[in-house]
């Protein structure tokens, strides 16, 4: 009797060690969009510390980073030296907190909202607003950003050596994000003589880098799964984005994962990779932009993930490590995170209706 009880103990014992070990190391973290989201999200560090790449994930719209194996994503990717940092959306899972002084100052979260809102409440559901509000995401990968570079100057990552892994429209944002980040220094300005209430400034197209290099050329690469090219039917302008961020398609590797099966992610893959890229014209091609299908399945987006006969995520570390391989040695550098004041992308800039985008 007594040795099937310290047997029994010892399965427990091995068993509550296995789950632990399964479990990632994780810490919540929060950050505020310039105008007054709070945004949730956890934040998963590298062994490596100061020196870990960092990997962004972003989810799709109407889910959150709860929904498909994300996490399971973020261990494997953690295990091998990455910090990640995967978060909500506004008005997605955790992130529905708002400052509503500032949330409703900003004209389109009036505009994009589906009924007048009471400008006194303090919290938002993505529901409620418009599905055309999607391009508005975008501010929360700024917020993003500058808490991955707040982490890097204290020695949390290295944000020289970005990669972003984004689903359906959170891929298509993340897009967007990009070419912004070519309009402004990789090192934060700092904002002096603004007072403590000042409204937000916007990201303007810099005529020449005064002291540093584009932001945009922190980031090592981007992995897209099922990729939408007119997300939520937004018209995106990508003839005007790829004009005014040449760049973006010279210097970043991007791999648009699709099923095979799935003829629409098939097209939208084969427009971005041919029209938008023009990985395949290129003189200087990358070698690791690809539009390379996951064999046997139609499956979209996240749950692509966690499906052992598909091996995506294996396929993903691959790509992550020619990624930041290919590039040289990155050492990490202060941005002065931390002395930055939030700004907003109007995005008139990236080619967006005036009038249909205020």
């Amino acid at each position: 009797m007594r040795r099937f009880l310290l047997s029994a103990l010892t399965i427990l014992v091995l068993a509550g060690a296995a789950t632990a070990q399964d479990k990632p190391n994780k810490e919540p973290v929060s950050f505020k969009t310039f105008d007054g989201v709070l945004i949730k999200g956890s934040f998963y560090p590298s062994a490596k510390g100061g020196n870990a790449p960092v990997v962004m994930f972003l989810h799709r719209w109407g889910q959150d980073r709860s929904k498909g194996d994300w996490e399971g994503l973020a261990k494997r990717l953690q295990d091998a030296g990455y910090a990640v940092l995967s978060f909500d959306f506004r008005g997605h899972g955790e992130s529905k907190t708002i400052d509503p002084e500032k949330f409703w100052s900003y004209p389109p979260n009036v505009d994009f909202y589906k009924k007048k809102p009471n400008l006194k409440q303090r919290t938002i559901d993505i529901k409620e607003f418009r599905e055309t509000y999607l391009p508005y995401l975008i501010a929360d990968i700024v917020a993003a950003r500058q808490d991955v570079d707040n982490r890097n100057d204290n020695g949390g990552c290295n944000s020289s050596n970005i990669v972003l892994i984004g689903a359906e429209e959170g891929a298509a944002v993340g897009m967007l994000w990009i070419a912004t980040e070519y309009f402004r220094e990789s090192i934060y300005p700092v904002n002096l003589g603004r007072l403590p209430n000042a409204p937000p400034l916007p990201l303007i197209i810099q005529e020449g880098l005064r002291f540093d290099r584009a932001a945009g050329e922190d980031i090592a690469g981007a992995i897209w799964l099922s990729y939408t090219r007119t997300p939520n039917k937004i018209s995106f302008p990508y003839p005007w984005i790829a004009k005014l961020v040449p760049k973006m398609r010279e210097q970043i590797p991007m791999w648009f994962a699709h099923g095979a099966e799935d003829t629409q992610g098939a097209s939208d893959a084969k427009y971005m990779f041919e029209s938008f890229l023009r990985a395949d014209r290129l003189k200087e091609k990358q070698d690791f932009t690809s539009k390379y299908a996951i064999p046997k399945t139609k499956l979209r987006g996240v749950t692509m993930l966690g499906k052992q006969e598909l091996n995506v995520e294996e396929t993903i570390e691959k790509f992550l490590k020619r990624m930041v391989e290919r590039r040289p040695n990155e050492a990490k550098k202060n941005r002065n995170a931390n002395s930055a004041a939030p700004y907003y992308i109007p995005l008139q800039l990236l080619g967006f209706d005036a009038n249909r985008f205020p």
